[in-house]
């Protein structure tokens, strides 16, 4: 159980990260081209030589951008997996110490079956 919770937990929030590095690179990349384009357009009466600035300027920008998405997704899965296995290490214990009440009977010092038992105890002398 303690590696399918962490695991389930760490895809929930790697996934989210993913996605939302995915939308943010995309727009990014459509958002430079477009307006790289544009000033391509304008500057169409210039020099040739902006015209291999531009294309030069332009796969720079897509590079670093990718960097910086391959970067940002193996630092989400990294903080993935921390995350969830301090999510689920609180969870999974209690599961262990209710399993352990359960198959002892309630008879654990300090749980509050104990209390109640020993109470009953109590109140039939």
């Amino acid at each position: 159980m303690n590696k399918r919770l962490h695991t389930r937990l760490a895809w929930i929030i790697i996934g989210t990260a993913t996605c939302i590095l995915l939308i943010s690179t995309l727009s990014v990349i459509i958002a430079t081209h477009y307006h790289i384009s544009m000033f391509h357009d304008q500057a169409a009466g210039m020099n040739q030589d902006v015209s291999q600035l531009d294309y030069h300027l332009e796969q720079a920008l897509f590079q670093s951008i990718i960097w910086t998405f391959t970067g940002s997704i193996i630092l989400a899965v990294l903080i993935g997996f921390y995350i969830a296995k301090q999510i689920s290490k609180p969870l999974i214990d209690m599961k262990q110490v209710s399993g352990n009440e359960c198959r002892a009977g309630g008879s654990i010092p300090g749980s509050p079956s104990a209390a109640r038992t020993s109470w009953r105890n109590l109140a039939l002398h």
